[in-house]
C-alpha cells in the first residue's frame, strides 16, 4: 500500500513538472514571434524624393551663373535734327558679344555684357542735303536684374569706346572725321525685359526687348557741318546661355 502511495506521489510530481515545462515553452514561443515587417509606402517615398529634388532645384535657382552669347538687332536714330526742315531716317543697329548673368538670390542678379555695338543714323531735307554717321564701339554693359519666374527685367548703364567713325554729307568730305572727333567714353542708359526658356538641363534661350539712349552727343565738338546728336535705339535680343554653377 505504501509503495502504491509513493508511486502515485512520484507520478503526480513528474506530471506537474512536465506540464510547467510545456507551458514555459509555449510562452517562449509566443514571445519569440516577431511583429510583421512593415511594408514601405511607395507613395510617401516618392513624395519625399520629389520634395527633395524640388528643394535642390530651388537652391540651384537661387544662386547661379549663366554665361553665353548675346545678339541684338534693331533700329536706331538720332534724337534731334541738325539740318533745317530735315527728316530723320532710322537705320539698322546691332550689338553682340559675351553675356554673363550672376544670380545672387531667387529674384536678384546682375548682367555683365562685353560687346560691340553699331549705330547708323541719317537725316536729309527736301533740298537734297543730308548727313549720315556710322559709329562702331566696344562696350561694357552693367545692369542689375530682377527675376520673376522666367521673366527677367534689367536696367543700367553701358560704356562705349569708339572703334570706327565715318561721316558723309552733301556739303563736305568725311575724310577728316574720325574717332578723335567722337565723345569718349560713350555713356548711355539701357533697359530690357524678356523671358528665359530652358531648352536643356543647363542651357537657356533668353529672348528680350531692350532700349538704349545716349547721355551725350556722339560728336565731341561743336562744328556747324558735323554737329552730331544723341542716339536712341530699340532691339530684339537673343541670348544662348549655359549654366556653370
Amino acid at each position: 500500500m505504501r509503495i502504491l502511495m509513493v508511486l502515485a506521489l512520484i507520478f503526480t510530481i513528474h506530471f506537474t513538472l512536465y506540464g510547467n515545462n510545456l507551458n514555459n515553452k509555449r510562452i517562449a514561443a509566443v514571445i519569440s514571434i516577431q511583429e510583421p515587417e512593415k511594408i514601405p509606402d511607395d507613395n510617401k517615398t516618392k513624395k519625399k524624393n520629389q520634395q527633395s529634388n524640388q528643394n535642390n532645384g530651388i537652391n540651384k535657382e537661387k544662386k547661379s551663373i549663366l554665361i553665353g552669347l548675346n545678339l541684338g538687332v534693331g533700329i536706331g536714330s538720332q534724337t534731334s535734327l541738325i539740318l533745317t526742315d530735315a527728316t530723320i531716317k532710322p537705320k539698322l543697329s546691332f550689338h553682340g558679344g559675351a553675356r554673363s548673368i550672376f544670380y545672387f538670390t531667387k529674384t536678384l542678379g546682375f548682367i555683365v555684357d562685353i560687346e560691340a555695338y553699331y549705330y547708323n543714323t541719317r537725316e536729309e531735307n527736301t533740298s537734297g542735303q543730308y548727313k549720315e554717321y556710322k559709329l562702331l564701339y566696344l562696350g561694357l554693359l552693367l545692369a542689375p536684374v530682377l527675376r520673376v519666374g522666367g521673366f527677367n527685367f534689367y536696367a543700367g548703364t553701358y560704356y562705349g569706346f569708339i572703334l570706327s567713325a565715318k561721316f558723309s554729307g552733301d556739303s563736305t568730305s568725311g575724310d577728316d572725321f574720325n574717332t578723335e572727333n567722337c565723345t569718349m567714353p560713350d555713356i548711355g542708359f539701357v533697359f530690357g525685359a524678356g523671358y528665359k526658356f530652358r531648352i536643356a538641363s543647363s542651357t537657356y534661350l533668353y529672348i528680350s526687348f531692350s532700349i538704349r539712349n545716349q547721355f551725350n552727343n556722339f560728336v565731341a565738338y561743336n562744328d556747324p557741318v558735323k554737329t552730331g546728336s544723341k542716339m536712341f535705339s530699340f532691339y530684339l535680343n537673343f541670348s544662348l546661355l549655359f549654366g556653370v554653377k
